[in-house]
């Protein structure tokens, strides 16, 4: 896939080598071409677990692209100054995978939950439109 974008031109700028030793020592890994946000580049990154076997039977979670259409800016600029405040401690990939849980946390509690309020009420709605009308279900 394509790491640069102008106008009608797209071109496969970044690359990632590896040779059979590289790859027999890291089979479980896999390039990623990310997805663009504010920039005319796509990152390119590599996980070297991205095929492992999953943990405890939870399936890995990913980067979730509709979370580009929510404001989560300050989420993570929050969630990113709480884990760069444990200091020197954890590495820079563990840091990156606390603010990934943050996003994953956040995802269920603000986007799911409003999201399943809404239709439990449409269901309740459509049960109060085909039911009897009754004093009960008229009241606004």
């Amino acid at each position: 896939m394509y790491t640069w974008k102008r106008g009608p031109i797209i071109e496969r700028l970044d690359r990632a080598v590896a040779n059979l030793q590289w790859s027999d020592m890291f089979h479980q890994s896999t390039l990623i071409n990310s997805e663009s946000t504010r920039s005319d580049h796509r990152p390119i990154i590599m996980d070297t677990h991205y095929l492992a076997p999953t943990q405890g039977g939870r399936s890995k979670k990913h980067f979730e692209a509709r979370w580009l259409q929510e404001d989560t800016v300050e989420m993570i600029k929050t969630a990113w100054a709480r884990v760069k405040a444990q200091g020197e401690g954890p590495s820079f990939l563990e840091k990156v995978n606390d603010v990934h849980e943050e996003l994953h946390k956040w995802e269920r509690e603000v986007l799911k939950v409003p999201a399943k309020r809404i239709s439990k009420l449409k269901r309740e709605l459509e049960r109060l439109k085909r039911g009897p009308m009754t004093d009960a279900n008229t009241e606004s």
